[in-house]
This record gives structure tokens, C-alpha cells and sequence, in this order.
């Protein structure tokens, strides 16, 4: 099988070396203990050869994966990792590489061209037409196989198709360098091969390539170019797959006939033939012995720089697309990539900022839109609950006998809103992280544009869902008709569920799913006790007052009972009212506003002649004061959000 870029060759073969890796990390829960993880590890990965990476199960071979593809960078990681002879620079190195991760990292949701669409355009600016962009897409995915599936969703494709699909999603801009974890994972022994050929081809076309692998099959082991094994954090054997079997029967270790050299290779790091590692690794002098490495010769050397030579002229076509346009000042057609001049931090992305936010804005709408969950199902859930609230508090809106349950239904509607809000995001980020994490790793975009995208792209469907829960209970509770009342109802709501969907973006920036969804309502818990609807401030005491100031809900309730009660409310009739009751409390609307304690003229010793218009004009400048608050509320929540997200991203 072959890929979409295996016609193309590189100017530059890129090679990786490492020396001295050691890496340790903290393990235990109060009594924080060193592990040792890679233990002074050096080798060669060269281009043009299939790398493999074997071991068994916590040998540490995905975390030396990680470390030399970038995608760990601890101050915890000594040693040195070189691109041809150079300090390697992870910034810089992420230009001419890619991770392939173990997992299916994919949106399940779009198609195969949708994904591939979407990927061009994030990973490829100008430098390619749509039409140059659509014929690389059907190029790769014929190459792949994929080509009949363009119109099925990732979700419904084999493993082995996922595989594949992750592996075109990277060739788009051709790395030089690709990593992969665990490669076949998951696929069956037919798909297991095909994909080994496929990555054995790319490789053949000037490709750097290393992958993780547990237990190869006879033939997938013969088709690695060198092996690098590990057992406890130390390498056993590095050289030609075909060579191992000599290597261990110099140390006595006979693999027996017709078995598997990889089997009995990982039979030996478990010590199933006794403690035989000791001897391994002092035999190949813990990967410094090169003696069964595949040794380059004088004329291998000569056919690579003769490509080198003869590839500088290659048409526009025939080579890879550079992501530095301005550092290159070519076009990026003709530019051959050279590992030996990157970019600076500021190319890392091959688009700007408005195209990476404008297509991450498309890709996210267009995945809430299919997501039952995040659409279909909350505008049910916002119309449902609409008509059943407006049906039990019927007409409430317009009679002073009912104004007190008219107060319980305004909080009732902030709640409701809030928690709907809370919740339509409390669970994307931890569900997308690990697609996030490659995407971002693999220089789609920046976390800049994908959190604006991800904070903006649920607008619509929020503010769809907050119109049709308040136009349909406004009426169906008889609310005052007046554009100026119902435009600052809406208004107060919506940025109340603006707020709610910046602290469900905490929540998920801090947990995964599970501990979200069971701690998510309790983080919202002190905001409601202190909203002023359970208990009023006047009645705690004063060293308590601050709790009621720093939740968002207190302004939302009083701002939605400012819209609908205040603002010097004309006298209600109160046509039913008990006979023993010789007047109708609340036929004058501002008295609930004082039972309630959101105001009140006795505190500032104001005469009942003056109340009204004193507490009309502090009215307008609370109102002003929610809706500064809410905004507020707003933007920090976010920014909590965006720097913890950010932080866990950069940190893995």
C-alpha cells in the first residue's frame, strides 16, 4: 500500500540520535518516591528505516517515544537528543514532525473528507488553491483505501480504517519525522500488516519513522528496518530485526524453531528463561554497541547525496510543503524543507489566527449541531420545560395575590437557565482533550483559536435555547407587555448562562468527565445558597456578607426581578384576596422588593414619601451594576478556564 506523498523525496534526510536519556518520575501517594523509568539510553534512528520500539508492559518505551518526539519535555529528562548532529530544539523540531498517538484520536461525528477537509485548511494556508487542496485530499485517501469511505463517518469505520485515516490526517503537510504509538493496537493481524507496509513504504521515500509496538507477529518482525528493544528502562538489543537471533544465541539464549523471535525476546525481559537482562544489556553495552546495527556503505552514502543534489530542481509537486513561508521567502512549492534552517516560534502554525479560529469555528458548530446531546435534546429539554413551568405558574404575572409565587417563578427561571447552561459544556473539554492534545502538539492551530472557537461556537444554540424558554413562559405567566421589561429580562438570563458556561469550562479544564458530572453541581452549590433566594443577607451575619457579593446568581435574581417587579412597577389589582386581610400587600409591587430585601428605604432612613423615587433611581444604578457584574463574571471565568486548559495541555 502506498501513501500520497510516496512519490516524494526529501533534500534532506533527517536523523535522530540520543545520549544518555535517563527519566524518573514521583510515584507513591504520601510518601513521594523517585522511579526510575529510562536508564541512561543512547541509539540512532535514522531516516529511510522502519524503527520499532518493542518491549513489554511498563518497559518504557512509550515514554521514550515521547521524550524524543517532544510530545513529554520535563526538566525531569537528562541527556541529549540530536536532528542530524544538532541540539534538537522541540519548538523548532515540531516543524518537520508528527505524533500519531495509540488512540483513534477523531472526531466521531465528521466524515472522512470533512476531517480531511478541515485539516488541510488548518494545516495548509494559500499555498495551495481549494482545487490543488481537493486533489491532495483524493490523492491520499486513494492511496490509503480510503477513498470509498469519503462520506462515512469516522464513527463507523474499522479500526483499521481509523488507523489509516489518522495516518492521512498527518501526511497532509508531509513531516519528515513521524511518530507512532503502539501502532496496531487494536487491528487485526490483516490490518496489523497493512499498516506496517504502509509506514515501511513512507519510510522507503526518505521518511523518518519510529514506532512503539508490544508483540509483532513473525512477519511484521521481519519487516522492521532496526529494532530497539527495552526491559526495565534499559535496552537489551538495538540492530537488524533479522540479527537478533544470533545476538541472543551468543549469550546461550537458543530461540527455539519456529517460534517467534519477538515472542521469545519478550519471554526473556519477563524472565520466563530466569534473570537473563544483566547479560543483555552489558552484551550490547546498554545500546552503544552498533555491532548489529545495519552498517551504511560507501555507496549508500554516495545515492544520498546525490538525492540531495538532485532533488534542489524537483517541480512544485514533487515536494513538500514548507510551513515557514516568510522565513523561506519561497514559494512554498518549490521550498524543500531543511531541517538545518526552522522556522521562528512566531511560524509555528502554518495560518493565521482568523483562519485557524474561522474553520475551528465551523468544525465545532458543526459538531454541536450533530450532537443530539448538545442540540437536538437541550432545545427539547429548554421547550418541554417551558410550557410545563408557564402551565403551573399560569398567569401569575399580572395578579398581586400571586406576586410572591411570580418572585419564585423568576428564580426558578434563572436556575433552570443557569444549570442548563452549566452543564452544555461541563463535559466537552474533557471528552475533546485527547484529540485537542494531538491536533495542537502537531501544529494545527493554537489553543488561542481553538478556545475562542470552542467559547463561541455554542452562542447560537445558547441564545436559541434562552429565546425560546423565555418567550414561551413570559406569555404563558402573563409578564407586563412592555418591550423595555422583556428585553431586560432576556438580557439578565442570557449572560446569567453566559457566566454558567464560563464555570462549566472550569470545571472541565479541572476534571474528566466522571468527577465533573458528580462535582460540577456541588462548585455551583455556594453560589446558589448565597443567591438571596434561600436566605438574606440582612439576616446572616455581617463577616458573611462578602459570599453573597461574589455570586453571579445574587446579581442574576436581582437583576431579573428588577426587569419584571421594579422599576416603580404600576399598581397591581388584586381582584381574590382573603376576607380577613383588610388591604392586598403586594398591590403595590415595590413592598416585595422590601420583604425580599433586595431593597428597602428604612436603611438609608429615607421618608415613605420619597421611597419610591429613591429606590426607582437606585434601582437603575443596580441594574447598570448586574449587567457590569455578569460581564465581569464572564471574562474572568474564562480566563480561569483558558489558563488552566492551557496549562494542562502544555503539561500533557
Amino acid at each position: 500500500m502506498a501513501c500520497s506523498a510516496s512519490n516524494m523525496k526529501f533534500a534532506k534526510d533527517i536523523n535522530i540520535s540520543f545520549e544518555n536519556i535517563t527519566y524518573s518520575t514521583k510515584v507513591g501517594l504520601f510518601k513521594r518516591n523517585d522511579k526510575l523509568i529510562l536508564n541512561d539510553l543512547s541509539g540512532e534512528f535514522r531516516s529511510r528505516e522502519l524503527t520499532a520500539i518493542m518491549g513489554p508492559s511498563g518497559s518504557g518505551k512509550s515514554t521514550l517515544l515521547d521524550i524524543l518526539s517532544g510530545y513529554k519535555n520535563s526538566n525531569k529528562i537528562i541527556g541529549k537528543i540530536k536532528v542530524n548532529e544538532s541540539i534538537r530544539d522541540p519548538k523548532q523540531f515540531r516543524h518537520i514532525s508528527s505524533y500519531i498517538m495509540q488512540d483513534h484520536l477523531l472526531h466521531p461525528l465528521l466524515t472522512v473528507e470533512e476531517a480531511m477537509s478541515f485539516c488541510i485548511n488548518l494545516k495548509i494556508g494559500k499555498e495551495l488553491s481549494d482545487h490543488e487542496k481537493e486533489d491532495k485530499i483524493e490523492e491520499i485517501l486513494l492511496n490509503l483505501g480510503l477513498y470509498d469511505k469519503m462520506n462515512v463517518m469516522t464513527e463507523k469505520l474499522s479500526g483499521g480504517q481509523q488507523k489509516r485515516l489518522s495516518i492521512a490526517l498527518e501526511l497532509i503537510d508531509n513531516p519528515q519525522v513521524m511518530f507512532f504509538d503502539e501502532v496496531t493496537t487494536g487491528l487485526d493481524s490483516v490490518s496489523s500488516s497493512q499498516c506496517i507496509q504502509l509506514l515501511k513504504k513512507l519510510a522507503e521515500n526518505g521518511r523518518t519513522i519510529i514506532c512503539t509496538i508490544h508483540q509483532p507477529s513473525a512477519s511484521i518482525f521481519e519487516s522492521f528496518d532496526h529494532l530497539y528493544a527495552i526491559a526495565e528502562g534499559q535496552c537489551i538489543y538495538q540492530g537488524e530485526s533479522s540479527k537478533l537471533v544470533p545476538y541472543l544465541s551468543q549469550l546461550n539464549l537458543i530461540c527455539p524453531e519456529f517460534h517467534n523471535p519477538s515472542d521469545f525476546l519478550l519471554e526473556i525481559s519477563t524472565h520466563d528463561y530466569g534473570y537473563q537482562l544483566d547479560k543483555l544489556i552489558e552484551k550490547i553495552k546498554n545500546s552503544r554497541n552498533h555491532e548489529f546495527r545495519k552498517h551504511l556503505t560507501l555507496m549508500a552514502a554516495e545515492s544520498t547525496k546525490n538525492t540531495l543534489n538532485s532533488h534542489s530542481s524537483l517541480k512544485a509537486e514533487n515536494n513538500p510543503i514548507t510551513l515557514c513561508v516568510k522565513r523561506a521567502k519561497l514559494n512554498a512549492r518549490l521550498n524543500i524543507l531543511d531541517p538545518r534552517s526552522y522556522c521562528n516560534d512566531s511560524d509555528l502554525y502554518s495560518t493565521s489566527f482568523l483562519r485557524q479560529f474561522y474553520y475551528l469555528y465551523l468544525r465545532t458548530f458543526l459538531l454541536i449541531t450533530r450532537n443530539p446531546s448538545l442540540s437536538l435534546m437541550r432545545l427539547m429539554i429548554h421547550l418541554f420545560v417551558a410550557i410545563f413551568i408557564g402551565l403551573i405558574y399560569f398567569q401569575v404575572g399580572n395578579s398581586a395575590k400571586n406576586l410572591m409565587n411570580n418572585f419564585k417563578f423568576i428564580f426558578y427561571t434563572v436556575m433552570f437557565l443557569m444549570f442548563t447552561a452549566f452543564s452544555s459544556l461541563q463535559t466537552t473539554f474533557p471528552s475533546e482533550l485527547p484529540v485537542i492534545k494531538r491536533e495542537h502538539f502537531n501544529r494545527w492551530y493554537s489553543f488561542s483559536a481553538y478556545f475562542t472557537s470552542l467559547t463561541l461556537a455554542d452562542l447560537p444554540m445558547q441564545i436559541l435555547c434562552t429565546v425560546i424558554y423565555i418567550v414561551i413562559t413570559y406569555f404563558l405567566t402573563n409578564q407586563p407587555l412592555e418591550l423595555f421589561r422583556f428585553t431586560a429580562f432576556f438580557t439578565i438570563n442570557l449572560l446569567c448562562t453566559f457566566v454558567a458556561q464560563g464555570y462549566g469550562l472550569i470545571v472541565s479544564s479541572l476534571f474528566n468527565v466522571k468527577w465533573g458530572t458528580i462535582l460540577g453541581n456541588f462548585f455551583i452549590c455556594p453560589f446558589l445558597i448565597f443567591s438571596g433566594f434561600f436566605v438574606q443577607m440582612k439576616h446572616i451575619h455581617q463577616a458573611l456578607h462578602w459570599l453573597f457579593h461574589i455570586s453571579f446568581l445574587k446579581y442574576a435574581l436581582e437583576g431579573s426581578v428588577y426587569s419584571i417587579i421594579g422599576f416603580n412597577r404600576t399598581k397591581i389589582e388584586c381582584d381574590e384576596f382573603d376576607k380577613e386581610i383588610s388591604f392586598c400587600r403586594y398591590s403595590y409591587p415595590n413592598q416585595l422588593l422590601r420583604d425580599i430585601g433586595i431593597q428597602d428605604c428604612a436603611k438609608n432612613n429615607t421618608s415613605n414619601e420619597n421611597c419610591d423615587a429613591v429606590m426607582l433611581d437606585n434601582q437603575k444604578h443596580d441594574f447598570v451594576k448586574v449587567i457590569i457584574v455578569l460581564a465581569v463574571f464572564i471574562i474572568f471565568f474564562r480566563a480561569v478556564a483558558f489558563c488552566i486548559m492551557k496549562y494542562r495541555l502544555k503539561n500533557n
